[in-house]
């Protein structure tokens, strides 16, 4: 993932009709006044704040050690840390790079090992795999600003779903193109950005009044995605078809789980699309992969 930065409340009156005419709106709940990425926590005092909590205010108003965002990216660090000390650490232009055995041996995304040894479980521990300092610096950063505004809003069970069958979705849809093998918690992280869509889409005509702000934060998530992609194109070893299909599970999965303010046809509509599309990748993905698809082997010097 690219280095990505928190977005400030967007300011608006709270006296509005929140449900903007359409009927069952927000029924008052400020949480639910304005897009996921902007948390409702307040920053109290300015003039107390100390340097750390204008970090957090700006970055994750929300932060909470206890959640999973938090927790995730503890086991994250953990593993990093284990990668590191079973093989030692390869010397060269990567700081703290962990041997490619190691990541092999760990559980990293081995499509040659997946389809013929049915070593399933390389679908989702490349997850809690990084191959370097900065790789590992850079999805945990994106993965707290991202995701704990929007486990703030949905709840932790919800965004765990969307963290690791995003996960999940993103390495059966990288394993279907390329024969590589990839880790990192970037396909996961992807699935959060499109989670962000998702919420977009399920609450539009909630959030169809003046002020809402829902076009400035659709345009916000298109650029964020846009860029994420383009630095991924520029370095080649990252694995962007990974990216993609977390980013469309995230959407997919995202439509049915991600709480609606209102739940009328519309809504129900999209929840039942995003079920149908959640349900085709995969049982499609996992057709195709077991049954047409021949990864090469790994070539060993």
């Amino acid at each position: 993932m690219a280095n990505v930065h928190g977005f400030r409340d967007i300011e608006r009156d709270p006296g509005r009709n929140r449900g903007g005419g359409g009927g069952g709106g927000a029924g008052g709940d400020p949480s639910y006044s304005m897009p996921f990425l902007v948390s409702t926590a307040s920053s109290g005092n300015p003039r107390k704040e100390s340097f750390f909590d204008m970090i957090k205010y700006v970055c994750c108003p929300s932060f909470r050690i206890y959640s999973f965002m938090c927790i995730i990216s503890l086991v994250d660090i953990v593993v990093f840390v284990l990668e590191l000390l079973y093989r030692g650490i390869i010397k060269g232009n990567e700081f703290l790079r962990p041997s490619d055995e190691a990541l092999l041996d760990f559980g990293g995304k081995y499509p040659y090992n997946m389809r013929y040894k049915f070593e399933i479980w390389r679908f989702i521990t490349p997850v809690f795999l990084h191959a370097n300092f900065s790789h590992i610096l850079y999805n945990l950063i994106s993965q707290l600003i991202f995701g704990i505004p929007i486990e703030d809003k949905t709840g932790s069970v919800r965004i765990m779903i969307i963290y690791f069958i995003s996960g999940i979705g993103g390495n059966l849809f990288s394993s279907l193109i390329s024969s590589g093998i990839s880790v990192g918690a970037s396909t996961a992280v992807f699935g959060l950005l499109g989670s962000q869509l998702a919420f977009l889409i399920v609450n539009w005509r909630a959030f169809d009044y003046p002020g809402s702000g829902r076009e400035k934060f659709l345009f916000i998530i298109i650029i964020l995605i846009f860029f994420n992609f383009l630095f991924g194109v520029q370095n080649p070893k990252i694995d962007n078809w990974g990216h993609l299909g977390g980013l469309l599970v995230g959407i997919f999965l995202g439509l049915f789980v991600v709480k609606s303010i209102r739940l009328q046809q519309y809504e129900k509509k999209v929840k039942t699309i995003g079920m149908v599309f959640t349900a085709i990748f995969f049982f499609g993905g996992f057709a195709l992969f077991y049954t047409v698809i021949s990864p090469l082997p790994l070539v060993t010097a």
